[in-house]
């Protein structure tokens, strides 16, 4: 509906503004590569604002009927205690004082580049299992480079120029989004993300999956996601409001 798309586009906003503020003014380090699904936040908006008007609370054995992962690339644990006084409210700092938080929790593996990383959080198994050690690996019984996310299947969608064959071939474990569709086939999972390793590792192939073309500054999947672009993205990349954002001084 209409309110759901005015408030997608206000979390896109948000969201372009974080990346490139980050860009402009922290180029020392790799900017957050991932801000998972605007689009499912705003069901979670919508969800929140619903539970709220009907009273509703939860209770022990509910299943949940939305769930949110949201991943950010570079951000270390303490980094949520050391600017805690600074998180909003009704943003993050909600979770904090009202949700559980997991101090100890980690995952052993090494090296925790984004790629691996991601595959991790998204499938729970480590490098060994999943198979992904990072964007891009050396296959001796091959004797070629093997990039994670490339597809010689996939079409681009939504694009001009010839990046974007991308989809999950060569993750070997399930991901949470593919377990959930296994347990319930009428769920549905998004996938966006400011760059395709995160949105490929992060998704399914049964799920739909953004990712920014940087070079136009416009969403895009490829063909193993969907036949076609969603009207909505369609739409929201007309607006060119990703390229306008990119062009802004940040002082």
């Amino acid at each position: 509906c209409l309110a759901q798309f005015r408030v997608f586009i206000l979390i896109v906003r948000i969201g372009f503004m974080v990346i490139f503020a980050v860009r402009k003014q922290l180029c020392i380090m790799k900017y957050a590569k991932t801000i998972i699904s605007s689009l499912i936040v705003l069901f979670l908006s919508i969800t929140v604002v619903k539970a709220q008007d009907n009273g509703y609370s939860w209770t022990k054995g509910d299943k949940p009927a939305l769930i949110v992962n949201i991943v950010v690339g570079g951000m270390r644990h303490d980094f949520v205690e050391r600017y805690r006084e600074n998180l909003g409210s009704n943003g993050l700092a909600l979770f904090l004082n009202n949700g559980a938080v997991f101090t100890e929790s980690r995952y052993n593996f090494m090296q925790t580049n984004t790629a691996a990383t991601m595959a991790t959080l998204s499938t729970g198994s480590n490098p060994s299992v999943h198979g992904v050690i990072g964007e891009e690996w050396w296959d001796y019984t091959t004797s070629k480079t093997v990039r994670l996310i490339d597809d010689p299947a996939a079409e681009p969608l939504g694009t001009t120029n010839d990046l974007g064959s991308y989809s999950q071939i060569n993750l070997t474990s399930p991901t949470l989004a593919d377990e959930l569709r296994k347990v319930s086939p009428r769920s549905k999972s998004v996938t966006i993300a400011a760059e395709p390793v995160s949105a490929v590792a992060l998704g399914c192939l049964s799920s739909e999956v953004y990712w920014l073309d940087t070079r136009n500054v416009t969403w895009t999947s490829s063909s193993k996601y969907m036949l076609y672009l969603p009207g909505w993205v369609v739409s929201l990349n007309e607006q060119n409001y990703g390229r306008r954002e990119s062009l802004r001084s940040f002082s």
